[in-house]
């Protein structure tokens, strides 16, 4: 991340495979824990070590998977969302956004614990349906989709930056 500058790039993407925020590892305020999935992953671990790193570099995007289902994230930082009017249009947030992808199939099913309440920085989760993603992307916004496998889009955001370099 030292190197990536919003100066010479207009996004940051970052990805990996464990998640950050993810409603199956979160209390009814949305402050995660590491009580998940028995204890082998510590996504409050991993948020309190790379979330401060993602917003010094104005990190715009994080993608991953491990979670068998979709979950779309608002911008959110230490646990505090960004709620626009239209949770599908962002113009310059200021947090990352947080998807997991992990929807692509797997042999031991979706991930159990998707909890009945409401999770503040949530917008949106799926754990009933596979499905594939698509990433759309030009210097002044980003367009994600996300399909299931009968090729319908049950999700999508449009992110939109003021840039802040020549081009």
């Amino acid at each position: 991340l030292t190197t990536a500058s919003h100066e010479s790039r207009p996004w940051l993407f970052a990805f990996g495979h464990r998640p950050m925020y993810t409603i199956t590892a979160s209390d009814r305020n949305g402050r995660i824990h590491d009580d998940f999935l028995l204890g082998i992953d510590k996504p409050a671990s991993f948020q309190e070590a790379f979330e401060p790193l993602f917003k010094k570099f104005n990190v715009d995007l994080y993608m991953c998977g491990h979670v068998h289902g979709y979950e779309r994230q608002f911008p959110v930082f230490q646990d505090i969302p960004e709620r626009p009017e239209n949770p599908a249009e962002f113009k310059d947030p200021n947090s990352t956004i947080y998807v997991i992808n992990g929807a692509g199939g797997n042999d031991e099913g979706f991930s159990k614990g998707t909890p009945n309440y409401y999770v503040p920085w949530n917008v949106f989760n799926e754990f009933s349906q596979w499905g594939y993603g698509i990433l759309e992307i030009s210097q002044q916004s980003y367009k994600w989709e996300f399909f299931n496998t009968s090729k319908v889009a049950i999700d999508s955001f449009t992110v939109r930056k003021t840039l802040k370099f020549n081009q």
